[in-house]
């Protein structure tokens, strides 16, 4: 989970340095939004890994985990999309 969040929060620091063209700015900053809503579900799951000592409470952060990271993937992906629509709209 360390080394997941780790690699996470050098993306978004990649991500927030990039200057993206004046029309797709406000997508981008979205972008990184987006990459920044993993930190919650990861700090929760760190925290049930490092205190839960029963193994139906480490089956449901487990299972409340894989539920937020998937809402986390899903606006990553709507996000990454609109940025392409975008991109391919400017380009035609």
């Amino acid at each position: 989970v360390r080394r997941l969040s780790r690699s996470i929060a050098g993306v978004e620091r990649d991500l927030a340095r990039i200057r993206p063209p004046q029309a797709v700015a406000g997508l981008h900053r979205d972008l990184v939004v987006a990459f920044g809503r993993w930190d919650a579900p990861l700090r929760r799951f760190g925290r049930a890994l490092r205190t839960e000592r029963s193994a139906a409470g480490l089956l449901r952060a487990r299972d409340v985990f894989v539920r937020d990271t998937a809402t986390v993937e899903r606006g990553l992906g709507a996000t990454a999309g609109r940025i392409n629509d975008r991109l391919r709209r400017l380009s035609d």
